[in-house]
């Protein structure tokens, strides 16, 4: 029964009661006779006990505001949230979230792998040289018509070395016992009467450093340079046309027709690509 229902019933109820008990009151006499005269007291009663069944009949079920629980919210089993709302987390609840994925670092490219040269000065030495037809030198059996100084260069290649060193020749510059400098070639002379020359593998090359004809020289090019008789020393520079410059030192005394030890100054300064 609704809070409505039981207010109607109660003045419906009331009313009655008090009619009748207002019958036995002295004072209220003459207003219950009046009444009962224009209505009928009993008819007013029954009237209002009619009313009372029919509003009872027609307002059943009607639901009850505090007879009854509240209606619990219907449960959706895939709520759609709208990505502009953010859902209600509980926070006793834990949630993992996937981690960003991890940027991998940008490899360098790797730089191409250099070929190096492996040139050895094998040794200085005193020679005795003829020459053929063409300015090329040899040296005989006999010991020939001139004494030389001569450096001998080897190609060794190891791994990744250059096989054959291509267009090689070679600058000398002369020195006395107190490192003055006291001339230079920039074109000097090998055996095979070439100024520039390929260097194979496991093949070697000889250069003339110094001739003795009248007085001792060395050749540059087409021309000659005279030497000193106190020229101790000379530093050997192989080169070619593109990237390669090996310097090597080479000493001697002219005038006692000796010669001492070759050397490599320092590693390449340039070396080839692969």
């Amino acid at each position: 029964m609704t809070s409505r229902n039981r207010w109607f019933t109660g003045i419906v109820v009331g009313v009655s009661i008090a009619y009748k008990l207002v019958e036995h009151i002295e004072f209220m006499r003459p207003a219950v006779t009046w009444l009962d005269k224009k209505i009928g007291g009993d008819t007013l009663i029954e009237l209002l006990l009619t009313a009372l069944v029919f509003y009872l009949l027609f307002s059943h079920g009607e639901k009850e505001d505090t007879d009854t629980e509240p209606a619990q919210p219907l449960a959706i089993s895939n709520p759609v949230v709208s990505p502009t709302i953010s859902p209600i987390i509980d926070a006793s609840q834990h949630y993992h979230y996937p981690e960003p994925a991890k940027k991998e670092p940008l490899q360098q490219p790797t730089p191409p792998r250099m070929r190096t040269l492996s040139i050895v000065g094998k040794k200085g030495r005193m020679a005795g040289l003829s020459v053929k037809v063409g300015n090329c030198f040899y040296e005989p059996e006999d010991n020939g018509k001139f004494k030389a100084v001569v450096a001998e260069f080897r190609n060794e290649p190891g791994e990744f070395s250059i096989m054959t060193w291509c267009n090689v020749r070679a600058s000398i510059a002369f020195f006395d016992e107190n490192g003055v400098e006291v001339a230079d070639v920039g074109k000097a002379l090998w055996m095979e009467g070439m100024y520039v020359l390929d260097m194979e593998s496991h093949v070697t090359c000889k250069l003339i450093v110094a001739i003795l004809a009248d007085a001792w020289l060395s050749f540059n090019g087409d021309d000659t340079a005279v030497l000193p008789a106190n020229t101790k020393r000379a530093k050997i520079v192989l080169q070619d046309d593109r990237y390669h410059t090996l310097p090597f030192v080479l000493d001697f005394d002219l005038n006692q027709e000796t010669v001492g030890k070759l050397s490599s100054l320092t590693p390449p300064t340039q070396t080839g690509r692969q």
